[in-house]
């Protein structure tokens, strides 16, 4: 009688854990079911995803190959997490600019990244929301059509330098490049005047993108997200190469912040001719 009663709560029991399993998996194939499908791509592993596929210091060539097999959207798994690839300029527009207030908002994934190398002030992940769109209307304001009309100067200078180094060495095209995109930044947001390639401001700014372009890219930042115990490696251990990268880089944000910002703040402080942006700024 012990044995039947004790088999009927054992039987009992594995029914109930059966019946609660089998409804989790239908409700989380319905769930499945109710979205769109995902764009196609390659098979991912187990676990790892599309990982060991991808090229690790220049993936934006694997992506490249997989346009031609899979399409302009391209569906990759890194680490249990799933990431769509826009590899034209034409989807990305009509996503990105014409459905903007669907896809506004920045991968968490990316913004904890972000935040280990220092610069999760980043305007261009910033999460959507206050933040964001203050940064937005600081740029409105800056950037305006009869903003544009006054700071011509500063483009025209720009210019100028460009086409002298283009004329004078061409093969150093990207270089030049460069310099007039940090010109023309540095005059309109600070007001100062870039003299020389080797300028310091321009140098902290272009060593900190160095390290980023090498250390984080999103098939990183997916790695980092998934296993986060890896931002709290020391340094000395094999394998923290990435965390020192990511200390010297939050050095190298927070200088490429404040300098600049001094430098306004000194200018002001002597009555010079400064930016129409930053003293909006100092004053907020």
């Amino acid at each position: 009688m012990l044995m039947s009663a004790s088999w009927l709560s054992t039987a009992s029991a594995f029914g109930g854990a059966t019946a609660l399993l089998l409804t989790i998996i239908i409700a989380r194939r319905k769930a499945h079911s109710s979205r769109l499908p995902y764009p196609p791509g390659p098979k991912p592993l187990p676990v790892i995803g599309n990982v060991l596929q991808l090229s690790a210091t220049q993936p934006w060539l694997t992506y490249t190959a997989w346009k031609k097999i899979y399409g302009h959207l391209i569906r990759v798994r890194l680490i249990g997490m799933e990431f769509i690839v826009v590899n034209s300029e034409k989807t990305a527009r009509a996503l990105l600019d014409q459905r903007s207030a669907v896809y506004s908002d920045r991968p968490q994934v990316v913004h904890v990244a972000h935040k280990l190398y220092g610069i999760e002030w980043n305007t261009v992940m910033l999460p959507y929301g206050s933040k964001l769109r203050s940064h937005r209307k600081l740029y409105h304001y800056a950037l305006r059509a009869d903003s544009s009309i006054r700071q011509s100067e500063i483009y025209l200078r720009g210019a100028r330098v460009l086409l002298t180094g283009l004329l004078d060495d061409p093969q150093r095209f990207v270089t030049h490049l460069k310099g007039y995109v940090a010109a023309v930044v540095m005059g309109i947001t600070y007001g100062y005047e870039v003299r020389s390639e080797d300028d310091p401001y321009v140098s902290t700014v272009t060593e900190l993108v160095e390290i980023l372009e090498k250390g984080l890219s999103p098939e990183k930042a997916a790695i980092i997200s998934a296993f986060p115990f890896l931002a709290h490696i020391p340094t000395w251990l094999p394998g923290g190469k990435f965390q020192r990268d990511a200390l010297y880089s939050k050095k190298l944000a927070q200088k490429a912040l404040d300098e600049p910002f001094e430098f306004v703040k000194t200018e002001m402080v002597t009555s010079l001719t400064v930016s129409e942006v930053m003293p909006q700024l100092t004053w907020v």
